[in-house]
Formats: C-alpha cells, sequence, structure tokens
C-alpha cells in the first residue's frame, strides 16, 4: 500500500482501492471491499460490494451476512450463486478485520475508527 492511497481523516485512517473485475467492450465490473476498526462508527466492521457500469449489482455486509441482489437481473441468479458468494465474502471477512488491525499498529492508533477499502 502506498502513501498516495492512504488519507488521514480525523480520526479515520482511510485506504481505498479498487479492483478491477472484467472489462469487456464499454462496460466495466469494479468491486469495494471495506473493513472498519469499530461497529460504533454507523458503518458495517465489513462490506464488500459490486459494481457494473457504476451501477451496484451486489452487497455484502458484517451485519446481513447475505450476499444480496441490488438488480432484476441479478435476482435471477439461482441460490447456488447467492450460497458460493456469500461463503467467499465470509471467508475474506476476518482477513480485512485483521487488515485493519495491522494498519492501526503502523499508523499508532491506539483508538478512533480506522477504515480500510479495497
Amino acid at each position: 500500500m502506498t502513501a498516495g492511497r492512504m488519507k488521514m481523516v480525523t480520526p479515520l485512517i482511510l485506504m481505498i482501492v479498487g479492483v478491477s473485475g472484467v472489462q469487456c467492450d464499454s462496460h466495466s465490473m469494479r468491486y469495494y471491499y471495506t473493513a472498519v476498526s469499530s461497529p460504533g462508527s454507523g458503518l458495517p466492521v465489513y462490506s464488500a460490494v459490486a459494481y457494473v457500469d457504476d451501477k451496484e449489482i451486489v452487497t455484502y455486509n458484517s451485519d446481513t451476512r447475505q450476499c444480496l441482489p441490488k438488480t432484476e437481473w441479478m435476482k435471477k441468479l439461482g441460490p447456488d450463486y447467492w450460497e458460493r458468494n456469500t461463503q467467499i465474502k465470509q471467508n475474506v471477512e476476518p482477513v480485512f478485520k485483521h487488515g485493519v488491525q495491522t494498519l492501526m499498529r503502523r499508523f499508532n492508533q491506539t483508538g478512533g475508527n480506522t477504515i480500510s477499502s479495497r
């Protein structure tokens, strides 16, 4: 992670990295993963959101612990798709929580909120 991608916001540390998934013709797919150091910030501790052409299509967060469709066409995918993707997001959640704790140690943050996104 480079310092250019980090932004200190009192008392938050914000790290944002966009992950491009698929790109063909004029379409793009992006995933954004976010983890927060403490749940008292009003945000879920962990969330993942998928976008196609800047339109939200799937969401997951540590409160619901389920991948949920955000568009009609995504709702048509079968239960196997949603179970598999929910399991993937649940498996990644502790990795991001650990990453936030690592950021807090590296930036000598003993309190406040830290947000880590990819």
